[in-house]
């Protein structure tokens, strides 16, 4: 026999060992490695408890001659097809297809009772192949005297003809052929047969303090197989489906487009409802209906009919009939009692679309009492309902919700007060909802007085008023929103406070440089600069425009929420020395030509100090110079 080698079942399980690799850090180099080790470490576990338990089938079998094949009447954990041959002094147990990290590790676990193991049955063969077949030997007893009668259970060794408990033995087979774990020389049978036991999603098998079969629960976070054999996640001992999935059928899907997942289920988008196949969203605005309730999985939606359905009378609380769902679009206006109304776009309705509409905005369909309190019964007179007369200007009609005659709806002139009442087939009026006080005009208009009017261009509705974009100003003669830019100006409030505009003066407003502010004849315009930083760390936004009276350069620094600066500001170290270079070294150099900003400091004859941005240069102008751009600060 060859040199025998000492094995050991050590290291983790191999779910054990993925945990923590899991837990230690997303996959990398290591980590890939690390995975690998334990899939070998586990996958040689399983194969040297199969080839134990092969073993111990083989020794309690009688009469056995050389050459006999048997094959293991258990069902193997680690999936491999065991089998062993009889020789005259001992026997094997073969296990196929064993990759060469597993045939490396095994050679390593190598211990009593397995005499050698040889890989393709060839001693010569020391290095393990990408794939091959290993042969576990053992010994049989040598003569007659060693054997037992009755033979051993699986829980003892038979030593000199007698049957001795072998504390080395932990699994064991019962007389019934279960698996077990051995107990004072007794097979006791596992709580949880290996073959039997079958671990949920978010557990794992492992083996309890006997050597046992049992199910442990995996942490929240450990990656799992859903019943339906889609990779998951355990979530409270539940295995769900990325945040971007959906589960159906015990299987993870892609979210559908237009939907929103969370693991379990999908919630379709706005303007969008669940498919006849359940499997995705198709848009709601368009697709066929029978009633409102085929409509409702979004708010807004209504059935529109396309037909009166025969043979149903106005008297139905509801009826079913044919249709498409449709945005239930509409406008405020306010009645002479000050009352709100939601009143219906379309102009084409049956009453039980109109009944339709005003649910779908969570609304009912007036009554007489309501659209027309004090009416006195009179029907096509103008001003018989004085609530609505010259409420609007369009001959409006809208559906109410109170029988006439015949059980006929009635409705009313919105413009006039006229009121009358439509027999079943009529569709050509609009839906009159009383308003709880929950609606306002449409999000894309404001209430113009008593009616709901579109939003100007260039301005931000909220359903009551509307504001003015960023660069235009609320024109109150024409109740527009105009352009700032190139407006008409005459002092810095025409364009706006802190809004980026500035009054640009066009001509010499004629006062002195002594007057802090002056009004005079310009245009609003954009007030675009550029940031610089002084020497000194301090910043300053100097404009971009270069030609502009002091006041412009004034304006422009308001109009940016700051102030023209100081010379202190603009040049802390300044001795009071005009026409020299250097004489600002905190602006020394901070343009590449000859740029001069204009400051706010009194000079003699009320003139303003100027600063070269190229050579620190510091001089003053007179009231009538414009080439200069403003220096702000903060």
């Amino acid at each position: 026999m060859k040199k025998q080698r000492a094995y050991s079942n050590d290291g983790r399980s191999f779910v054990e060992m993925l945990g923590v690799l899991v837990i230690a850090g997303v996959l990398s180099i290591g980590s890939l490695f690390g995975i690998r080790l334990a899939l070998a470490k586990h996958q040689a576990n399983l194969i040297t408890g199969d080839v134990i338990l092969q073993a111990q089938f083989v020794l309690s079998q009688n009469n056995l001659t050389e050459g006999d094949f048997l094959t293991p009447d258990f069902q193997t954990e680690s999936g491999k097809s065991l089998s062993s041959t009889i020789y005259a002094d001992g026997f094997d147990v073969r296990v196929p297809d064993v990759n060469k990290s597993v045939c490396e590790r095994l050679l390593k676990m190598q211990k009593d009772p397995v005499l050698d193991i040889l890989i393709n049955n060839d001693p010569q063969i020391t290095t393990c192949p990408d794939i091959g077949q290993l042969f576990f030997l053992f010994a049989l007893p040598t003569n007659e005297s060693d054997a037992c009668t009755p033979a051993c259970s699986s829980c003892e060794t038979c030593r000199d003809g007698e049957c001795v408990v072998d504390p080395k033995i932990q699994l064991c087979r019962t007389q019934t052929g279960e698996e077990g774990y051995c107990m004072d020389g007794t097979c006791l049978r596992c709580p949880n047969q290996s073959t039997d036991l079958l671990c949920g999603p978010c557990e794992r098998k492992h083996t309890d303090s006997n050597g046992c079969p049992e199910c442990i629960p995996l942490q929240d976070g450990d990656a799992c197989l859903t019943l339906g054999g889609s990779p998951g996640t355990c979530q409270g001992s539940v295995c769900t489906c990325a945040a971007t999935e959906y589960t159906f059928d015990d299987k993870c899907y892609s979210c559908p487009d237009h939907a929103v997942c969370d693991g379990i289920d999908f919630i379709c988008d706005e303007n969008y409802k669940i498919n006849s196949t359940n499997d995705g969203c198709e848009e709601l605005d368009g697709s066929t209906c029978a009633s409102q309730a085929d409509c409702n999985s979004q708010p807004g939606y209504y059935c529109e009919l396309s037909s009166y359905a025969p043979g149903v009378s106005y008297c139905e609380p509801e009826i079913t009939g044919t249709g498409t769902c449709k945005k239930a679009d509409g406008s405020v206006i306010i009645a002479r009692n000050g009352q709100k109304f939601f009143v219906s776009h379309s102009d084409y309705l049956f009453y039980w679309s109109a009944k339709n509409f005003c649910q779908s905005k969570g609304l009912t369909l007036a009554t007489m009492n309501e659209a027309c309190p004090g009416w006195d019964g009179t029907e096509g007179t103008d001003g018989a309902c004085q609530n609505f007369d010259g409420v609007t200007q369009a001959s409006v009609m809208g559906w109410t919700q109170t029988n006439a005659n015949d059980c006929a709806k009635y409705y009313v002139y919105l413009n006039s007060g006229k009121v009358g009442h439509k027999p079943y087939f009529y569709s050509d009026l609009q839906a009159l909802c009383m308003d709880d006080g929950r609606y306002s005009c449409a999000s894309d208009q404001y209430l113009d007085g008593e009616f709901c009017t579109d939003c100007p261009p260039n301005a931000t509705c909220d359903g009551v008023d509307f504001v003015c974009n960023e660069g235009y100003w609320l024109n109150e003669e024409t109740n527009t929103c105009d352009a700032l830019e190139g407006k008409a100006c005459s002092a810095q409030s025409d364009c706006g406070s802190n809004v980026g505009y500035y009054c640009l003066y066009t001509d010499y407003p004629g006062n002195s440089y002594c007057s802090a502010t002056v009004a005079g004849n310009g245009t609003c315009e954009k007030a675009s600069g550029t940031r610089i930083t002084g020497k000194n760390g301090q910043t300053y936004l100097l404009s971009d425009e270069a030609y502009m009276y002091y006041w412009s350069a004034k304006n422009f620094c308001e109009s940016n929420g700051m102030h023209l600066a100081s010379m202190a500001e603009a040049c802390p170290d300044w001795t009071n020395e005009e026409g020299k270079e250097n004489a600002c070294p905190n602006l020394t150099g901070k343009s590449d030509s000859s740029v001069m900003g204009w400051t706010d400091t009194n000079a003699n004859n009320c003139a303003k100090h100027y600063v070269f941005l190229d050579s620190g240069k510091v001089g003053h102008k007179a009231y009538y110079y414009t080439n200069l751009r403003a220096l702000c600060v903060p």
